[in-house]
Protein backbone atom coordinates (compact mmCIF):
# COMPACT_ATOMS: atom_id res chain seq x y z
CA UNK A 1 0.00 0.00 0.00
CA UNK A 2 2.77 2.45 0.92
CA UNK A 3 4.53 1.63 -2.33
CA UNK A 4 1.44 2.60 -4.34
CA UNK A 5 1.18 5.93 -2.52
CA UNK A 6 4.91 6.60 -2.98
CA UNK A 7 4.77 5.85 -6.70
CA UNK A 8 1.70 8.09 -7.09
CA UNK A 9 3.47 10.95 -5.29
CA UNK A 10 6.59 10.39 -7.40
CA UNK A 11 4.51 10.45 -10.59
CA UNK A 12 2.71 13.66 -9.60
CA UNK A 13 5.81 15.58 -8.51
CA UNK A 14 7.08 16.41 -12.07
CA UNK A 15 3.56 17.37 -13.10
CA UNK A 16 3.26 19.70 -10.11
CA UNK A 17 6.62 21.31 -10.86
CA UNK A 18 5.66 21.80 -14.51
CA UNK A 19 2.34 23.33 -13.49
CA UNK A 20 4.02 25.73 -11.05
CA UNK A 21 6.55 26.81 -13.69
CA UNK A 22 3.80 27.45 -16.25
CA UNK A 23 1.76 29.39 -13.72
CA UNK A 24 4.79 31.47 -12.79
CA UNK A 25 5.44 32.35 -16.45
CA UNK A 26 1.77 33.21 -16.97
CA UNK A 27 1.66 35.47 -13.91
CA UNK A 28 4.88 37.20 -14.98
CA UNK A 29 3.39 37.85 -18.42
CA UNK A 30 0.19 39.27 -16.86
CA UNK A 31 2.19 41.59 -14.59
CA UNK A 32 4.21 42.85 -17.56
CA UNK A 33 1.05 43.47 -19.60
CA UNK A 34 -0.53 45.31 -16.69
CA UNK A 35 2.59 47.42 -16.19
CA UNK A 36 2.76 48.36 -19.87
CA UNK A 37 -0.97 49.14 -19.85
CA UNK A 38 -0.53 51.48 -16.89
CA UNK A 39 2.36 53.21 -18.62
CA UNK A 40 0.20 53.72 -21.72
CA UNK A 41 -2.57 55.14 -19.52
CA UNK A 42 -0.17 57.58 -17.92
CA UNK A 43 1.03 58.75 -21.33
CA UNK A 44 -2.54 59.12 -22.58
CA UNK A 45 -3.65 61.04 -19.50
CA UNK A 46 -0.68 63.39 -19.73
CA UNK A 47 -1.58 63.98 -23.39
CA UNK A 48 -5.12 64.89 -22.32
CA UNK A 49 -3.85 67.28 -19.68
CA UNK A 50 -1.64 69.04 -22.23
CA UNK A 51 -4.42 69.30 -24.81
CA UNK A 52 -6.25 72.68 -24.93
CA UNK A 53 -9.81 72.76 -23.60
CA UNK A 54 -12.53 72.38 -26.25
CA UNK A 55 -14.41 75.50 -27.28
CA UNK A 56 -17.82 76.20 -25.78
CA UNK A 57 -19.46 75.44 -29.15
CA UNK A 58 -18.08 71.89 -29.12
CA UNK A 59 -19.27 71.16 -25.60
CA UNK A 60 -22.89 72.19 -26.16
CA UNK A 61 -25.20 69.26 -26.68
CA UNK A 62 -27.39 69.47 -29.72
CA UNK A 63 -31.14 69.43 -28.97
CA UNK A 64 -31.66 66.54 -31.38
CA UNK A 65 -29.45 64.28 -29.23
CA UNK A 66 -31.23 65.10 -25.98
CA UNK A 67 -34.73 64.42 -27.32
CA UNK A 68 -35.89 60.84 -27.95
CA UNK A 69 -36.12 59.91 -31.60
CA UNK A 70 -39.56 59.54 -33.16
CA UNK A 71 -38.95 55.88 -34.01
CA UNK A 72 -38.20 55.12 -30.36
CA UNK A 73 -41.39 56.85 -29.29
CA UNK A 74 -43.36 54.94 -31.93
CA UNK A 75 -41.96 51.70 -30.53
CA UNK A 76 -42.93 52.66 -26.98
CA UNK A 77 -46.41 53.69 -28.11
CA UNK A 78 -46.92 50.43 -30.01
CA UNK A 79 -45.91 48.40 -26.95
CA UNK A 80 -48.31 50.41 -24.77
CA UNK A 81 -51.07 49.75 -27.29
CA UNK A 82 -50.40 46.00 -27.16
CA UNK A 83 -50.41 46.05 -23.37
CA UNK A 84 -53.67 48.04 -23.32
CA UNK A 85 -55.27 45.68 -25.85
CA UNK A 86 -54.23 42.65 -23.78
CA UNK A 87 -55.66 44.15 -20.61
CA UNK A 88 -58.98 44.82 -22.37
CA UNK A 89 -59.09 41.20 -23.59
CA UNK A 90 -58.28 39.86 -20.11
CA UNK A 91 -61.06 41.88 -18.48
CA UNK A 92 -63.67 40.73 -21.04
Amino acid sequence: MELAVKSTVDARRPLQINLENNLGRYLQMMFEKQKSGLEKLKVASSDLENRPAPSSDATKESPAKSEPEASQMDHVNSISGIVNANSVLETS
